[in-house]
């Protein structure tokens, strides 16, 4: 939790796994807690830099927070997850926690590596902005060894 308690864990419920969705379901929050529910909204991705203003009308500026999530569609193999948040920030894979930055940081980006079996996994993207900058870009691909 951005104010370091360890309080329940939001529900994950959300998009069943019985096919992939086109967008993520955002759920828009006027708190940093996830309790003060506004708006559930239809995000293409997640990729949102709002500077120092609300993400909507009717949202605050600061300490506010997101959820967002998804069902998608995976070849089996092995995924670089890239978060760049300002910021906290955690990722979920299948309620799996695969990337905890959940902090009041600048802008930082966070990667992990992880291997999914083909099919479809849910994703879900959790965020709060505390003051001043507020980004958030969470994306993948297939990881490709460099050499």
């Amino acid at each position: 939790w951005p104010d370091g308690s360890h309080g329940d864990r939001p529900s994950m419920d959300g998009p069943k796994l019985r096919a992939p969705t086109e967008y993520w379901k955002g759920s828009y929050f006027k708190d940093k807690y996830f309790s003060e529910f506004v708006e559930e909204r239809r995000d293409v991705e997640v990729r949102f830099n709002w500077y120092t203003e609300n993400p909507f009308p009717g949202m605050p500026n600061d300490r506010f927070s997101v959820r967002w999530e998804k069902v998608e569609h995976f070849k089996e193999g092995r995924y670089r997850f890239f978060a760049v948040a300002d910021d906290g920030v955690r990722v979920y894979v299948d309620d799996q926690l695969i990337i905890d930055g959940w902090k009041i940081q600048p802008a930082t980006e966070y990667t992990v590596d992880i291997h999914l079996g083909e099919g479809l996994h849910k994703l879900v993207v959790e965020y709060y902005e505390e003051a001043e900058d507020a980004q958030i870009h969470v994306y993948w691909h297939p990881w490709q060894k460099r050499y």
